[in-house]
């Protein structure tokens, strides 16, 4: 079933031991706050000061793109909800894809359960 409202997480271990590796990290460099100015080479000066008192600005890294590929173990699904949270005030677009395997639902389930609380959040 295909999700289109913000979150990705696909459960299967050798799909996430692939994209673990994939995950990409860039380094982003801090802007001068007020009485600083840039120095070329990647120092600042403080409140106009001399060069020889040169801060090196400090680099912050951060992660453009998040992929989580993991099993959910049986009966901690619940715990799932505050990483979510939290992984949707931090990414503007957020998608979730369940693959479920090794068992079976009845078509009824299915859309009681399972589809009615889709409708419900306006996921359709």
């Amino acid at each position: 079933m295909s999700l289109e409202y913000g979150i990705d997480i696909i459960i299967d271990a050798e799909i996430s031991r692939k994209q673990k590796s994939e995950v990409t990290e860039k380094p982003v460099v801090g802007t001068p706050t007020s009485g600083q100015t840039d120095i070329p080479g990647g120092g600042v000066t403080v409140d106009g000061g001399d060069t020889s008192e040169e801060q090196p600005t400090p680099e912050i890294k951060v992660m453009k793109q998040l992929t989580l590929d993991f099993e959910i173990p049986v009966g901690k699904a619940s715990n799932l909800l505050g990483m979510i949270n939290f992984i949707q005030k931090k990414f503007a677009s957020v998608n979730i894809k369940i693959n479920a395997q090794e068992g079976e639902i009845d078509k009824q389930d299915y859309e009681d359960k399972i589809k009615e609380i889709l409708r419900q959040m306006g996921i359709e």
